[in-house]
């Protein structure tokens, strides 16, 4: 009796050991943290590291206010087999098998990458959850026990996300604010100085200057004008033409005496 007691406790001892030492079935993201900017996306990885498993089923669910799934890229070559479809709002159905005659997987293996799109402009976060119906199938349809592991994603807020994705508009340089310096400059008023145009059209005031008391000047030595005969006046010339009448009337008679 005693030999098969410590038979059955070698065999428990056993059992416990190969169920430490087996390895846990699970599904994750990659990475399991993610984000993106307003209107911009982010690729996550899903990812199986599990035991005789050959294709699989995923119902996943998040936040479409925060999020949403643009694009699903299955591991073909793993899994040619599959589909995807968004069943609603937050909420997408992925299928993914082997084809026979392939053998069960054992290890990690990508199943396949999500595109997902930030819509959240002032920023939030959201869960990607595994909900039920999801699990790992086995070459006859059979459910793997698997753990499955949420991932989160955030729509990352910024300020300068809404200008990024309009166009600037052009906007002055502001004028830089001089600095005062130590010694005060006194900024003088430009004096125009008119061109040769101008000149004529420009008042010009002059100052009064003050009357100089005249130096006296030599006396001068006196100067004697030329004498000029007298111009004869009208009362003259009648007296010079009666003279000349009274010449010519005694040579006239004159000449009549001496001719008798």
């Amino acid at each position: 009796m005693l030999g098969i007691g410590v038979v059955a406790l070698s065999l428990l001892a056993m059992a416990v050991v190969l169920v430490a030492a087996a390895p846990e079935n699970v599904v994750y993201f990659d990475p399991d943290d993610s984000g993106a900017p307003f209107c911009s996306e982010e690729e996550v990885e899903i990812w199986a590291n599990a035991s005789d498993f050959y294709g699989g089923q995923i119902n996943l669910t998040y936040d479409s206010t925060c999020a949403n799934v643009t694009n699903w890229e299955r591991n073909t070559t793993n899994f040619p087999l599959g589909g995807w479809d968004t069943l609603t709002n937050g909420k997408e159905w992925i299928t993914f098998s082997a084809l026979p005659p392939t053998a069960l997987f054992t290890g990690e293996y990508m199943v396949g990458m999500l595109t997902i799109h930030c819509e959240s402009e002032e920023g939030c976060e959201t869960r990607f959850t595994f909900i039920e119906p999801s699990t790992l199938l086995n070459d006859v349809g059979g459910s793997v026990t698997v753990n499955w592991v949420s991932g989160t994603f955030k729509c990352i807020y910024s300020s300068t996300t809404t200008t990024a994705l309009t166009t600037p508009t052009p906007t002055e340089p502001a004028t830089p604010t001089p600095k005062p310096s130590i010694n005060p400059i006194v900024v003088e008023t430009p004096i125009h100085t008119p061109g040769p145009e101008q000149i004529s059209t420009i008042p010009v005031t002059t100052s009064p200057t003050p009357a100089s008391t005249p130096s006296p000047s030599p006396a001068a030595s006196p100067v004697t004008s030329p004498t000029h005969a007298p111009t004869p006046t009208a009362g003259g010339f009648e007296a010079i033409f009666a003279i000349i009448v009274l010449a010519l009337s005694y040579l006239s008679l004159k000449r009549s005496r001496v001719a008798k």
